[in-house]
């Protein structure tokens, strides 16, 4: 973080456009590194990995509500605690196998599709064992 000295310095040097503020980490910082950061974000995956993450999320939200009708609630599709997850995330651990294996020629499922799905079924897992902790 930059002391109130270096803040008014680059207050001034910025009428010569040497520095610039950067909204994302709220301060102030060299033009020229501001270039180099944002060619090291493309190079990182964290930024990609968050939207994905937010994909998940989205995707989630839709199913839950094509699956969550009628008489069917949450605790039905885990008749078998631990070991339906078990059976769940092998079995996209397998579909993800198969779709790579054709080299993605399926009609359905993409290696994506597969890999979002364990993702959520990863995180409804973990929200299974926080409440059935003994």
């Amino acid at each position: 973080m930059a002391t109130m000295k270096e803040i008014v310095d680059m207050e001034t040097d910025s009428a010569k456009g040497d520095y610039i503020f950067n909204e994302r980490y709220d301060s102030y910082m060299y033009r020229k590194s501001k270039e180099r950061s944002e060619e090291k974000e493309r190079e990182t995956y964290y930024y990609r990995a968050k939207e994905i993450l937010e994909e998940c999320i989205s995707l989630m939200e839709r199913k839950s509500n094509d699956y969550q009708g009628g008489s069917v609630q949450d605790k039905d599709y885990y008749p078998h605690g631990w070991l339906s997850f078990d059976t769940m995330l092998t079995t996209k651990i397998l579909r993800f196998r198969s779709v790579m294996e054709q080299e993605g020629k399926v009609n359905f499922d993409s290696a994506e599709d597969c890999l979002k799905d364990l993702i959520n079924y990863s995180a409804r897992c973990i929200v299974w064992l926080e409440r059935n902790k003994k």
